[in-house]
């Protein structure tokens, strides 16, 4: 595929475009000679956001960059032009010099994806971008700049992610794809204090026959500075409880559920979404098929010897070995007349009960 970034008008909404000036209408165009039939080739995957500045920015991978890599490139067109066709700059060297059908452009470093937007804190507003860390790590993360040219991961990420294989052979991990952000209501610019991830998902072990749009509420109870403060924070995604009638079991996970037969229960707790290697330990959602039991681990086997036929489903998150302020116990509890395992951080309740970890104390709202 020799990709390309190209120009299209919609008047009704973004219900329908027209191409204007087909096929004239490139906009961004890699270097002559950046074609191969052994992969993908070119510039394209864009995202776009109206800058702070005045100016359309334009983010893109550029497929056969310096060295063979995969790298990021930047590009900015005047607002006044509505970014046509001959009107975008390339980044390159120091400066937006070169034209955005076949010029040069210098790898963009730091920014983790290609989708770009303005994130508004009071008066002040900066860059953010939404993508994964790295195809070792790729959990979902984002990044952020003041002049959309200079970046830095806030780190850690959002939530943990196994792995990011397209093969989609059996056994295959969750697959976060095509990360994007909004703020409510779907606004471009984003708020402060929350906005939504949406993204393309599959479920482990499952094709691209069944993928699915998902969203996140990513809720910061602290605005970014940038560069980003150094700082041992944790982010916390919340572990909830989903309850099945006809199979009798609860299913506590910080995963999407797409099984209509479970119904949201209550928030048990919250898990961190990296590891703290001297005081943090994985947990893991597992599944036992032959009696249609979730259950959750601190065993990367998901204790097969225990559970003969148990599947290894996920990384949930991390939990803390050591108790600390704000955070509960976590309980993995058994009700044998069932069958079934669930979680709570009321050890009252709880029968046959292993001890997990410490969690993030939910406070309802």
């Amino acid at each position: 595929t020799n990709k390309s970034v190209a120009y299209a008008v919609s008047t009704d909404g973004g219900r329908s475009f027209t191409k204007v000036g087909h096929p004239h209408n490139a906009i961004i165009l890699a270097p002559y000679g950046n074609t191969t039939t052994k992969h993908q080739c070119g510039e394209g995957d864009l995202g776009a956001t109206v800058g702070t500045d005045g100016n359309i920015h334009l983010w893109f991978r550029e497929w056969d960059g310096p060295h063979g890599m995969v790298t990021i490139g930047a590009a900015i067109a005047p607002w006044q032009s509505g970014g046509t066709p001959g009107t975008w700059k390339k980044y390159y060297n120091g400066n937006y010099s070169q034209p955005g059908r076949h010029g040069q452009s210098s790898q963009i470093w730091g920014m983790t994806g290609t989708a770009g937007y303005v994130w508004r804190c009071g008066k002040s507003s900066t860059y953010v971008s939404i993508g994964l860390t790295s195809h070792h790590y790729p959990s979902p993360a984002l990044s952020t700049s003041v002049d959309g040219i200079h970046w830095s991961w806030l780190s850690p990420p959002l939530w943990f992610a196994d792995g990011y294989s397209w093969n989609r052979t059996r056994p295959t991990t969750d697959l976060y794809a095509y990360l994007a952000l909004s703020g409510d209501g779907g606004k471009d610019d984003l708020d402060c204090n929350q906005f939504w991830v949406y993204a393309t998902y599959l479920q482990p072990n499952e094709t691209f026959k069944n993928r699915y749009l998902i969203r996140r509420k990513i809720t910061i109870n602290q605005p970014p500075t940038v560069p980003p403060a150094v700082s041992n924070d944790v982010v916390i995604v919340w572990l909830q409880n989903w309850y099945s009638k006809k199979n009798k079991d609860h299913w506590g996970t910080t995963a999407p559920v797409l099984d209509d037969m479970y119904k949201p229960q209550h928030i048990v707790g919250g898990v961190g979404s990296l590891n703290q290697p001297e005081h943090g330990v994985a947990l893991y959602g597992c599944f036992i098929s032959a009696h249609n039991d979730h259950l959750l681990s601190t065993d990367d086997t998901c204790e097969q010897t225990k559970f003969p036929g148990v599947v290894k489903l996920r990384t949930v998150g991390f939990v803390s070995k050591q108790h600390g302020p704000g955070l509960v116990p976590l309980y993995r509890c058994y009700n044998a007349e069932t069958e079934d395992h669930y979680v709570t951080t009321e050890p009252t309740s709880c029968v046959a009960q292993s001890f997990l970890g410490h969690v993030k104390k939910y406070i309802s709202s």
